[in-house]
């Protein structure tokens, strides 16, 4: 069960979901924010998978205890995705920018999350900003859609770890004002 308001600001437990399709990089963003590291197999989330961080305060936050659940994006998975949104304090909503159909799939995310989760604070996130020779989306369309929805973008990369803790220090700055 999630903390209290009350709770948050003691900096006790904050609930990230990373939704998106399939293997675009939820999975890696949540291991390089929580341990550091990168590793460039892939392994497909059945379900969620939930990683933990415990942060020190900062001038920019207080301290959390960071429950941050991937969730698998594949289309058979999600039925179940709505369980694992609900209760979440912000949400980050990844797609792949050298894949302009999970950029697509975002509107379907979003619409989920706005159901299940109406109060959660939702991020747009880029992932694999370091193949950006591959990409298929220009930041300007990324940004008309961010904008379109009222919430922010970040482009991230897992695997040079570019904007990842930015990403997570501002997910944890918007937790302690919600």
């Amino acid at each position: 069960m999630l903390s209290s308001r009350r709770d948050i600001d003691k900096g006790v437990h904050t609930k990230v979901t990373l939704v998106g399709t399939e293997k675009c990089g939820k999975t890696s963003l949540a291991r390089r924010y929580v341990s550091g590291s990168f590793s460039p197999e892939y392994r497909q989330s059945l379900g969620a998978e939930v990683l933990v961080k415990d942060t020190a305060k900062t001038n920019k936050s207080a301290a959390a205890n960071v429950h941050v659940w991937c969730v698998g994006g594949a289309e058979r998975l999600k039925v179940f995705a709505q369980q694992y949104i609900v209760g979440s304090h912000v949400v980050g909503l990844c797609f792949d920018t050298t894949d302009a159909s999970s950029f697509e799939e975002c509107v379907y995310w979003y619409n989920e999350i706005r159901r299940v989760s109406p109060s959660s604070a939702i991020f747009l996130v880029g992932t694999k900003t370091d193949m950006a020779d591959e990409a298929t989306l220009s930041a300007a369309e990324i940004e008309e859609q961010a904008k379109e929805w009222g919430i922010a973008y970040i482009p991230t990369s897992s695997k040079s770890g570019k904007n990842v803790d930015h990403l997570f220090d501002a997910v944890l700055s918007t937790a302690e004002k919600s």
